[in-house]
């Protein structure tokens, strides 16, 4: 069985020591992941198959989302070739809310810096706008269902 999100989930919230690696071995269909050493890492190889088989299961599920939230919380620690811990999985899908959030006012806030209507305001409305954006963004908005750019 292929590793998913949830694998990632029920490992890291298995533990109650959040600085205790996660170690995927195998591929594909095959590959499994298990809890992995308390102070010394499993070496670079397992550290990147643990790190891809994370980013994979983050992008299936969550698209551009998925890649973002990972490259954002743990891009560091893969690039260099660390292991990824439970407190890391733990963080990163703690992370999806505000970054989904973050996303989507960066995105509303690029249509509108180009749209004419826009162009057309006064600079007073075009803050006053701005002001109502950030102020209460998500009140009708259902950022659950925004999985895609």
């Amino acid at each position: 069985m292929a590793i998913t999100l949830d694998t990632f989930r029920n490992i890291a919230a298995s533990t109650a020591f959040s600085s205790r690696d996660i170690a995927v071995s195998g591929q594909g269909k095959a590959a499994t992941a298990r809890l992995g050493n308390f102070v010394f890492s499993q070496g670079k190889t397992v550290n990147n198959a643990t790190m891809a088989a994370f980013k994979e299961a983050l992008e299936k599920e969550y698209g551009a989302l998925g890649t973002h939230a990972f490259d954002t919380v743990v891009g560091a620690r893969s690039q260099l070739n660390k292991s990824l811990r439970a407190c890391d999985v733990q963080k990163t899908l703690s992370s999806l809310t505000i970054l989904r959030q973050n996303r989507f006012i960066g995105e509303v806030n690029r249509q509108l810096d180009i749209s004419p209507k826009m162009l057309e305001l006064s600079d007073d409305d075009q803050k006053a706008v701005r002001k109502i954006l950030h102020d209460a963004p998500f009140e009708k908005v259902d950022l659950s269902a925004c999985r895609t750019p």
